[in-house]
């Protein structure tokens, strides 16, 4: 059962993760769709670039879901997966960038930039309604 501080508004959380689930289907179907060109563009293998459309594929619909239930186990679950995100791209532009084309690594960053302000304003969001 969720309990929610009675002065927060769970929009701006939903929101949050509606956006973060809408970001990934559409980076998923970029991904599966232009995969092989992608790839290409980037410097990475073909088969990381769809790994990652096909991975991100459940994540969207797990994101919509908790955005839908807002169950606090999912949200911290998706708040965690978006550091992780984060932090993989940080290790993998300094340690893989060499591998990578500039076009890979600035894309790279953009979608961390954007996944790191999604986990920004979730956990804003988290902290508003789960206020102790």
């Amino acid at each position: 059962m969720t309990t929610y501080d009675s002065d927060a508004s769970p929009a701006l959380l939903q929101n949050a993760l509606r956006g973060n689930a809408m970001f990934s289907a559409v980076s998923a179907f970029v991904l599966l769709l232009g995969g092989a060109h992608l790839a290409e563009r980037i410097g990475v293998p073909t088969a990381i670039v769809y790994l990652l459309g096909v991975g991100l594929l459940p994540w969207a619909a797990f994101a919509w879901w908790t955005s839908r239930t807002l169950a606090r186990w999912a949200v911290i679950a998706i708040i965690a997966g978006d550091i992780a995100w984060v932090v993989g791209a940080i290790v993998v532009v300094f340690g893989l960038s060499d591998e990578m084309t500039s076009q890979g690594v600035w894309g790279l960053v953009v979608v961390s930039v954007a996944v790191a302000a999604f986990g920004v304003v979730q956990a804003i969001g988290f902290r508003r309604i789960h206020a102790a």
